[in-house]
């Protein structure tokens, strides 16, 4: 049971890390079309006329279409990057197997609706069915999930039939040859079944969201807490996953084309002119608006309130660390770097900082605000925000994200000196517990022989303090923080990971940890699978 539910974790936070690929291209993407499509708006191009030449509007255009390629092939790109990310060996393989499994299973759909008669052009049939044009292909659009069928499946297919051996007739086509092989015929039979299931599947998701919009504002407000709460153990990719790319998040007509997802619904209406109609304004809801409070203005409040209550003697040596984690805040959207450093402390103030998180989520809602995107960064608010127009409502975030500062500021501040809470810079002993948080000291247990990582991390200290490399069964990393299943847990020494450098050490159960490192996780990754056997 308990080996059970440790595969389960690894599982599911493996999953969750998987979109992250994908996820990043929308947002560079999403930066390419916003930029692009408001500085060749009329509304813009008319205050500065010098922007109408044709060499700016040539430009302004392509970045526009540039940004539109993660929005137009988003769900195949969702059933490579799965199988991608899941797979610990041979990837490339992986990757291409995801793509063909996609490819053949809207063959297939399309096959059985045709051999059934189905009229492809038929309006009625289209509603039914949810008919769409999938890669070329008059297929079923089953959206997101779909694509996360595709890869589960073909995640699944990699592992068991990577090393088959098939008779020597056949040999050719064994190895990893088999597996795109086994993918298409598998899901060419999925293909076959999806006519069956999907109008009543797809009946209750629609019905779940609209149960979300009957709940007005309330609905933002959730899903933001929501998603805080469920950062700690990694599963908030799932959750915002659903609200942006299927009718969980909204759905409705955009420009003339039914889109479902609240970021997708936000792409397709920077894609063309005029203002937004209610079903997008509704959807943007919950997009990056309503991070803005929270990180531009909150967590930085809560930052300056740590330092402001740390000793004096320990202000120099925290301030580098709480700096960076404004940095990655305010310019990255990365909020764990900050929030684990009073995660453990105080989980109570973590869920204090969820309901606020909620509550910019819902005030953003209430007045008006539409900015959308993925990231709650000051990108987000000067591309979607600011060169999109007054229409977004933009001026209202400073002053938003100075109320939640200001409440933050003197939040944290009330309650570090109320309870004596231990953040950076208080007086913590050296021989913590890994739930305990401590800013990590200047070059502690740094071999000076060695190469550090991004200048401060020390891989083979850090390899170490997990246990060496027998202890790690596999090891992966999503945008702050390694995620490994370990032997032991008991043997990953979390006040040593501390001083090294890491922010806090997650220990979700006797086999699955999780470091968080910060935004340089990938290089610390990198360097300590290179000394390991795992993937």
């Amino acid at each position: 049971m308990q080996k059970t539910k440790a595969a389960l974790w690894e599982f599911l936070q493996g999953l969750g890390k998987t979109f992250m690929l994908p996820v990043a291209l929308l947002a560079f993407c999403g930066i390419m079309l916003g930029i692009g499509s408001s500085l060749s708006s009329e509304a813009v191009t008319d205050g500065l006329p010098f922007l109408k030449a044709e060499g700016f509007h040539l430009v302004f255009t392509w970045m526009a279409i540039t940004g539109l390629v993660a929005f137009t092939f988003l769900p195949v790109l969702f059933a490579m990057a799965i199988p991608l990310g899941l797979a610990r060996e041979d990837k490339g393989v992986a990757a291409f197997s995801g793509f063909v499994g996609f490819a053949a299973m809207n063959l297939a759909v399309n096959f059985y609706l045709t051999a059934r008669g189905v009229d492809l052009e038929d309006e009625k049939a289209i509603e039914h069915y949810g008919i769409a044009d999938v890669l070329g292909v008059q297929s079923i659009d089953t959206g997101l999930l779909g694509a996360v069928a595709v890869g589960i499946v073909v995640s699944l297919l990699h592992q068991r039939f990577r090393t088959q051996r098939m008779p020597d007739a056949l040999a050719f086509f064994g190895g990893l040859r088999f597996v795109p092989i086994i993918s298409a015929l598998v899901l060419s039979v999925l293909g076959l079944l999806i006519p069956l299931v999907w109008p009543a599947f797809n009946g209750w998701i629609t019905a779940v969201g609209r149960g979300i919009g009957h709940t007005g504002v309330f609905g933002p407000f959730f899903f933001g807490m929501g998603e805080v709460l469920l950062r700690p153990i990694g599963l908030h990719h799932i959750l915002v996953a659903m609200f942006r790319f299927t009718d969980v998040g909204g759905s409705g007509a955009v420009c003339g084309d039914d889109v479902s997802g609240a970021l997708n619904m936000f792409y397709a209406h920077l894609d063309c002119a005029g203002a937004p109609n209610a079903a997008v304004t509704d959807a943007t809801h919950f997009l990056s608006q309503g991070k803005m409070a929270a990180y531009l203005g909150g967590l930085p409040g809560a930052a300056l309130a740590m330092y402001h209550c740390a000793n004096r003697r320990m202000r120099p040596e925290i301030k580098a660390l709480l700096v960076s984690g404004v940095v990655a805040c305010v310019v990255g959207g990365i909020t764990e770097p900050l929030e684990f450093l009073f995660l453990f402390v105080a989980p109570w103030l973590y869920a204090v900082h969820a309901v606020l998180v909620g509550l910019g989520f819902l005030t953003a809602a209430v007045l008006g605000v539409f900015i959308g995107n993925t990231d709650g960064n000051v990108i987000d608010w000067l591309v979607f925000g600011v060169l999109q127009g007054s229409s977004t409502k933009w001026y209202l975030v400073p002053v938003i994200a100075a109320v939640w500062f200001a409440v933050y500021y003197f939040l944290f501040r009330w309650a570090i000196r109320r309870f004596d809470l231990r953040t950076p810079g208080r007086d913590q002993e050296p021989e913590e517990d890994a739930g305990d948080e401590e800013g990590p000291a200047p070059d502690a247990e740094k071999a000076p022989a060695r190469e550090l990582v991004a200048g401060k991390y020390d891989a083979v200290a850090i390899l170490d303090a997990i246990g060496g490399a027998a202890n790690i069964r596999s090891l992966d990393n999503c945008i702050t923080r390694l995620r490994m299943t370990v032997e032991d847990a008991e043997r990953v020494d979390g006040a040593r990971l501390k001083k090294l450098g890491a922010v806090g050490v997650i220990k979700l159960d006797g086999h699955t940890v999780q470091v968080v490192i910060g935004p340089q996780v990938q290089s610390v990754k990198d360097a300590i699978a290179t000394m390991i056997p795992v993937g």
